[in-house]
């Protein structure tokens, strides 16, 4: 029996690197290794992953790593732009009048109320 090449680091975090969170969590359930645990390895953070862990995910990702690539992530806005602004809606206020200027009632600001 012939025992398959074991992936340098640098070749797992590459592989993890492009799987999404959605197959992140499928690798887990299927492999049985923690979401934390991929993260962590995909990150750089864990220097040195066992030999079993890496062997219990190792078959799924390209299959995982295929599927992502097929489908690609949906284009976002820029930070800091609302949905309101892409959809091309302004918040405008209405422009308050001058001051002094007439709005249509009697000079003096009364409004044509009868002094009693």
């Amino acid at each position: 029996m012939m025992i398959p090449p074991v992936p340098t680091l640098a070749q797992v975090a590459k592989a993890l690197g492009l799987l999404r969170q959605p197959q992140l969590e499928k690798l887990s359930e299927l492999s049985g290794v923690p979401v934390g645990t991929l993260w962590n390895i995909r990150s750089g953070k864990s220097k040195n992953p066992g030999i079993v862990t890496v062997a219990a995910f190792q078959p799924y990702v390209e299959a995982l790593a295929s599927v992502a690539l097929a489908k690609p992530p949906q284009a976002r806005a820029p930070r800091g732009t609302s949905l309101r602004a892409r959809q091309g809606v302004t918040r405008r206020k209405a422009a308050a009048p001058a001051p002094g200027a007439d709005e249509g009632g009697a000079p003096g600001g009364d409004n044509g109320a009868a002094a009693a």
